[in-house]
C-alpha cells in the first residue's frame, strides 16, 4: 500500500469515528506526506502532537514528583522554614497545574 493510499484509509477511519490511537500515531508519522491544503489530516496529525507534548510534560512531572519522594528527607527551603516531602510534591503539582493549563 502506497503512503497515499494509506493516508486515504486513516482518513476514512477519521470520517468513520473509529481511528485508533496507533493510526493517529501513524498519521503524525506521516505528516510530510500531507498536502498543506488538507487541513483535515493536518488537524488530527497537529493534535496527536500536542497530545504528545502534554504526555512528555506529564512524564516529567511524575519523574519529579518520584526523586522527592526516593529521597524521604525533609528539605529546608528558607531560614527557619522546614517543608516535608508531601508538601514540596503538593507544590510542584500546583506549579505544574499552572503549567498545563496555558497549554
Amino acid at each position: 500500500m502506497s503512503v497515499k493510499q494509506r493516508l486515504e484509509y486513516l482518513r476514512g477511519e477519521i470520517k468513520k469515528e473509529c481511528i485508533s490511537y496507533s493510526e493517529i500515531l501513524e498519521l503524525e508519522s506521516l505528516k510530510e506526506h500531507i498536502e498543506k491544503g488538507d487541513v483535515e489530516l493536518l488537524q488530527w496529525a497537529e493534535d496527536q502532537s500536542e497530545e504528545n507534548n502534554i504526555d512528555k510534560t506529564k512524564e516529567a512531572i511524575q519523574q519529579e514528583i518520584l526523586a522527592i519522594l526516593d529521597n524521604q528527607i525533609e528539605v529546608e527551603l528558607s531560614a527557619m522554614q522546614t517543608y516535608t516531602v508531601a508538601e514540596i510534591a503538593r507544590e510542584v503539582l500546583l506549579d505544574v497545574k499552572q503549567d498545563v493549563v496555558k497549554f
